[in-house]
């Protein structure tokens, strides 16, 4: 979801760059911007961005719901340490080894405390089964 929310930003820059000022293709030598067809192309391109930009907003508004919604299910975690291992991993986008560091733990620690959290995760939302995650150097 995250990466598709960055395309969507970078999408809507690149259209607002073309939008706001004529390129030099645009304006002839007497520095007036060329004929209709011009305009009706701005016009499209501001369109085109006022769509992605309304897409952009659904997009974050969905991301930050499920963000919450992640946040508070984590929380609801019994053990602290689950919370941390699992807030900093799904949440801030830590690896195991950074959360190992940052706490001043082992990472064999870390990774022990990971499987425990999913595996409690996992339970108190009654889902089967968790995949191993092994993602020290990403």
């Amino acid at each position: 979801m995250r990466s598709e929310i960055d395309i969507i930003a970078a999408t809507i820059i690149e259209l607002r760059d073309k939008t706001t000022s004529p390129d030099r293709s645009q304006i002839d030598p007497n520095g007036k911007v060329k004929g209709s067809r011009d305009v009706d192309r701005r016009a499209d391109l501001i369109a085109e961005s006022v769509m992605l930009q309304n897409e952009h907003s659904a997009c974050m508004k969905k991301y930050l719901i499920l963000e919450h919604d992640v946040i508070q299910s984590i929380h609801r975690l019994k053990n602290w340490r689950y919370i941390i291992v699992l807030c900093g991993h799904y949440v801030e986008g830590k690896t195991l080894n950074r959360i190992a560091e940052d706490n001043h733990w082992v990472c064999r620690h870390v990774t022990r405390l990971h499987r425990q959290a999913l595996q409690e995760f996992a339970e108190m939302h009654d889902f089967i089964e968790i995949e191993e995650v092994n993602d020290y150097d990403e």
